[in-house]
């Protein structure tokens, strides 16, 4: 919990403090029951894919240019990782990276 929660500290300050970031551990492949529920552990949600998928595809208070800029200012803060010395981009990475 404790790196989820710093995890989303700094999702918080690349964001801006006009968003408003959640943790989210989300277990794929875990073994749920059929009456379970996803649940919040000291600020952080636990749940799994499918559930997930619904919460983050529910409207929202950002508009389609501020999930755009949103983005784009988180893609700049978190660079996709390639390991020091390697010459190959990662899946997804602009050609100017």
């Amino acid at each position: 919990m404790t790196a989820a929660l710093r995890q989303r500290a700094l999702v918080q300050s690349a964001a801006g403090a006009e968003v408003h970031v959640r943790a989210v551990l989300c277990f794929a492949g875990a073994e749920w029951g059929l009456r379970a529920r996803a649940f919040t552990l000291r600020g952080v949600l636990v749940t799994w894919p499918a559930a997930l998928a619904s919460s983050l595809h529910a409207p929202g208070p950002l508009d389609r240019a501020a999930c755009a800029e949103l983005a784009a200012r988180l893609a700049r803060a978190f660079p996709p990782y390639a390991p020091s010395g390697t010459s190959h981009r990662p899946t997804g990475a602009s050609p100017g990276r």
